[in-house]
């Protein structure tokens, strides 16, 4: 299967050149993904019925389908009507954008999407990096901020390179100012964002298990907690990873895949 873009929303559409030259600037693979870009979200009632999983209220998300075919439920209808091609072709990526960013100002749009892409090409690299990632949230070091995780910090910076290839840097600064007014949590990553700049070198998996390794012991306890509740399909070894000096092995060896089926359809 090559890669599909499903166009729900027509103001999404009208963005397919935008969207052509993010994909071409992030080098998106062209194998086995599928980009959603939604007409019904959490702005847009009654399309969604009340008792909905809040996972469709996010602005985006990608999922890794290599491991887990199923999709977070109780999806939008308008998703029930792709499932079957889904689920007959291999769609091993899955990137699901809401209405609300389909149809945002450009500039806010290319953050979201090519946050979005970095994502994918993080699972591209490391399957399981983004499982150990979610672990790591767990850890109220990084307070309401989860873009101080490592993951994020490095989808945010590359979206704000692909922001600096697209639009001037005077579009870039009024667009933060204009976030920052929001509200208190806008104004802190927003302003992150502008602050942010990551080194040529940066290793996201050696981040992850760094942090990962200085917190064992509680993080220890909190993935025995999500699985004696089942709140997790995944068991993750810490003393495994923190032991090898490898972190892409680290990583990898160090998760195996729990007998559950909860949480996602």
């Amino acid at each position: 299967m090559v890669k599909k873009i499903i166009y729900k929303n027509i103001e999404a559409k009208n963005k397919a050149g935008l969207i052509k030259r993010i994909d071409e600037l992030m080098e998106v693979p062209s194998d086995n993904v599928v980009i959603f870009f939604a007409n019904q979200d959490s702005t847009n009632r009654p399309d969604y019925k009340p008792e909905y999983d809040k996972y469709y209220d996010n602005e985006a998300f990608y999922l890794d389908r290599r491991e887990d075919k199923r999709f977070p439920h109780i999806w939008p209808d308008e998703i029930q009507d792709d499932l079957e091609m889904f689920r007959k072709n291999r769609c091993e990526h899955f990137i699901w954008i809401s209405k609300r960013i389909g149809e945002a100002e450009e500039i806010h749009f290319a953050l979201i999407y090519s946050h979005e892409l970095q994502h994918l090409k993080q699972s591209l690299k490391n399957k399981y990096l983004l499982i150990i990632a979610k672990l790591l949230e767990y850890n109220d070091n990084y307070g309401d901020l989860n873009i101080d995780l490592p993951t994020e910090v490095e989808c945010e910076a590359k979206a704000k390179e692909i922001l600096a290839k697209i639009f001037n840097q005077e579009t870039f600064e009024a667009y933060i100012k204009r976030m920052r007014e929001r509200g208190p949590y806008e104004s802190k990553r927003y302003g992150r964002l502008l602050e942010l700049n990551i080194p040529v070198n940066f290793d996201v998996e050696l981040e992850i298990q760094k942090d990962i390794c200085k917190n064992k012991e509680k993080l220890r306890k909190i993935q025995k907690q999500r699985e004696d509740t089942r709140n997790t399909d995944w068991n993750i070894d810490v003393d495994k990873l923190c032991f090898c000096r490898d972190p892409h092995e680290g990583i990898v060896s160090s998760v195996g895949k729990l007998n559950q089926d909860d949480g996602l359809w």
